[in-house]
């Protein structure tokens, strides 16, 4: 019947747990939490700008996450919104505009927060 059938499941289940903790590899303590500077330290300095993701190490962040937009001209370039406003007080579309008319806001390149 049903109960002898349970009692089936659970000796089969009991020799797999058994093989599987005499083959298993013990576990090691997980690594240490790493931080990530959001934008870089952009509690401290400009979010996604050189200054900010070289800060957020200074301070002690294992990495430093930003967001990439292309320019008009093809140049991938540290900003998260779609436009310059909120974090410049310029108004410009990031894929609408060119690198040229974006450096006087103080807009990186990928290229140079990587380098």
């Amino acid at each position: 019947g049903g109960r002898g059938q349970r009692g089936r499941l659970r000796e089969e289940l009991v020799a797999v747990a058994a093989q599987v903790s005499a083959t298993a590899t013990p576990v090691s303590a997980p690594p240490a939490p790493r931080i990530v500077a959001h934008r870089g330290a952009s509690f401290d300095a400009p979010e996604n700008t050189l200054a900010a993701l070289r800060l957020g190490f200074v301070q002690g962040a294992d990495a430093g996450e930003c967001d990439v937009r292309l320019s008009a001209d093809g140049h991938a370039v540290l900003m998260h919104d779609a436009d310059t406003l909120r974090t410049t007080g310029v108004a410009r579309v990031v894929a609408a505009t060119p690198l040229a008319e974006l450096r006087p806001l103080g807009v990186a390149t990928l290229e140079e927060a990587l380098g």
